[in-house]
């Protein structure tokens, strides 16, 4: 339910509409929020606790339109499908039979939600997880590329590169910095 609340339609408004007492009481939370993250020691497991709080509340009023509805659903459940297959399958189609759409109509969709394709977030997911990798581990681009399924790693330097401006070892170095 919350990962819906930040997804964006163009049919739906990227806005919810509260009355003046849900205002008031969203404005009590945030600032009691507020109070809680600029004392010198915060108390963690309540800023998780009120922001968690926060956006139960905010989810409550988002505007659900009917005919969004069946797109968000097959949106959601896409990134899901990303999220969890990213590593092993880089080929639309198996996307799209999962959701048993054509793969016509669900780069469609994306692209209608995303203004991306599917291949483009599928890729943008793999360079993003070969990033934290080169950022906060100490593997080596050959061990990153073998956990991402790239056999070749020249291939897998050659995608960084054309995906980011930069070479693996340039991103990290400058990380590093």
């Amino acid at each position: 339910m919350l990962d819906q609340l930040f997804f964006h339609f163009n049919e739906a408004p990227p806005r919810l509409t509260l009355d003046s007492e849900s205002a008031r009481d969203l404005l009590s939370m945030v600032q009691v929020l507020d109070k809680e993250c600029t004392r010198s020691i915060r108390y963690a497991p309540l800023v998780h606790s009120l922001l968690v709080s926060i956006l139960c509340y905010l989810a409550r009023f988002r505007q659900s339109h009917p005919s969004s509805r069946l797109i968000e659903e097959r949106v959601v459940a896409l990134y899901h499908l990303i999220e969890n297959h990213f590593r092993q399958e880089k080929k639309m189609a198996f996307y799209a039979r999962k959701l048993s759409l054509s793969a016509k109509r669900v780069n469609e969709l994306m692209r209608h939600h995303s203004g991306k394709t599917l291949t483009r977030l599928i890729h943008d997911r793999i360079i993003l997880e070969a990033q934290r990798d080169l950022a906060f581990t100490r593997k080596s681009v050959k061990q990153i590329a073998h956990e991402l399924e790239y056999d070749d790693v020249s291939y897998f330097c050659r995608f960084f590169r054309s995906m980011t401006g930069e070479s693996p070892k340039a991103f990290r170095d400058k990380t590093f910095k």
